[in-house]
């Protein structure tokens, strides 16, 4: 019986958890951009890498680019 308490309050306390994650993010769907149409030509980004290296989006477009 303990160890079924013990499991229904964990489970109790993740739902606590979540719901009060959810509640504080302070985000709308509404307040989000709408994302791009499938075939638009994005502006070209910057973003680190593991190692702290840039890495553009330009950098990876071409002949063995992954886009």
């Amino acid at each position: 019986m303990k160890k079924q308490y013990a499991v229904y309050l964990v489970l109790a306390s993740f739902v606590i958890i979540a719901l009060a994650a959810v509640a504080g993010s302070g985000r709308n769907a509404s307040d989000l951009p709408s994302p791009p149409a499938i075939g638009t030509i994005i502006d070209d980004f910057k973003l680190p890498d593991a190692d702290g290296a840039e890495h553009s989006l330009k950098s990876l477009t071409g002949k063995n680019g992954a886009v």
